[in-house]
């Protein structure tokens, strides 16, 4: 059964478990190109979770029932020791919706038969370092994963390798499947429209990832949405938040600024790009995963990709999505002032 034909055999009932909306946009894209006709998708998701209605949106556009599991304090816990026991194991494959978050594995266990399979689906642009092989995880992280590990052992279901992804074309040591969404987000318009966008990003996370101040970032922000403008003429700039972006307020004045017009979404920007029928003129932001995947669905749009002085750790994404004929610009200084940036 573990055999690589069946990882990503057509027509075989699987249970999917995910917790993001590009997570549950990839799990409709596998679904409809594998022709999965018995599936299970269980979406967990936290009460605070500001992203979830996003990720009930995302399967509600393409008439997917799902299954909600809040997550509680302990969960982990329980999971870790209630998934060998328990659970309804009736299927031989699941999808789970990101490699490093143990917990949504964990929850898989407890529906796969003895020899199943795991396939992770992409949760963003970090699928880029892992499948290099060049992505570290954190010491309480490598131990949550070391437990999953044992747990996969004793019941013998087939982890890490098999990779179900929009970045099929990496060269790796796992089982790769292409999840084209492209197949999934299909749109008649062929003309360009007069609209940029700039796609945000979780503020607080990135000034932790890279160790910069709320300032720094703010001044960053405003150098790439006035070279975001230049680049993009005399269209509309719009500026679509983050769904866990928790300091939308600190933003606005740089974007009142900036003369950008703020344009908050309630499904993924790829399924907006279709729904409205709108193929951007220019797209920018931070490495973002949606800078890829629109250039996959609009190949026609203009990406910029910002690279600050301090992100040397999304070198490999800058690597690839250059290859993939985004351009990648390096805002030289955090001081505003407009034009330090080169592009490479």
């Amino acid at each position: 059964m573990n055999e690589k034909k069946f990882f990503f055999n057509k027509k075989e009932p699987s249970i999917f478990v995910i917790s993001t909306p590009f997570q549950a946009l990839c799990a409709c894209s596998a679904i409809k190109n594998l022709e999965i006709h018995d599936y299970l998708i269980i979406v967990v998701c936290s009460e605070y979770d500001p992203r979830k209605e996003q990720t009930f949106a995302v399967l509600d556009i393409f008439k997917f029932k799902f299954k909600k599991i809040e997550i509680y304090k302990h969960i982990f816990i329980y999971e870790m020791f209630s998934s060998g026991c328990f659970g309804k194991k009736s299927y031989s494959r699941a999808f789970v919706g990101d490699y490093h978050a143990p917990l949504l594995t964990m929850i898989a266990f407890k529906y796969l038969k003895i020899n199943s399979i795991i396939v992770y689906l992409d949760d963003g642009s970090s699928s880029i370092g892992h499948l290099k092989g060049t992505s570290k995880l954190s010491l309480k992280s490598r131990f949550c994963t070391l437990l999953v590990f044992i747990m996969s052992y004793l019941r013998f279901v087939k982890i890490n390798k098999i990779f179900y992804t929009i970045y099929f074309d990496i060269p790796t040591k796992k089982y790769v499947g292409k999840n084209d969404i492209g197949s999934l987000l299909s749109t008649d318009v062929k003309n360009v429209s007069n609209n940029a966008y700039f796609i945000g990003t979780n503020s607080t996370e990135y000034c932790s990832a890279f160790n910069i101040s709320q300032e720094d970032y703010l001044n960053y922000l405003e150098n790439a949405l006035f070279y975001t403008k230049r680049q993009a003429c005399n269209c509309n700039l719009f500026y679509i938040p983050h769904g866990k972006d928790k300091h939308l307020d600190i933003i606005i004045p740089v974007l009142n600024k900036c003369g950008v017009r703020i344009l908050k979404l309630n499904e993924c920007v790829e399924i907006y790009f279709v729904k409205t029928k709108i193929i951007p003129f220019v797209v920018s932001g931070f490495m973002s995963t949606a800078l890829y995947t629109t250039k996959l669905l609009s190949p026609k749009t203009k990406i910029l990709g910002f690279m600050t002085e301090e992100s040397k750790l999304y070198k490999n994404i800058a690597e690839y999505y250059k290859d993939h004929k985004i351009e990648i610009v390096h805002l030289k200084s955090t001081k505003s002032c407009g034009n330090r940036a080169t592009v490479i």
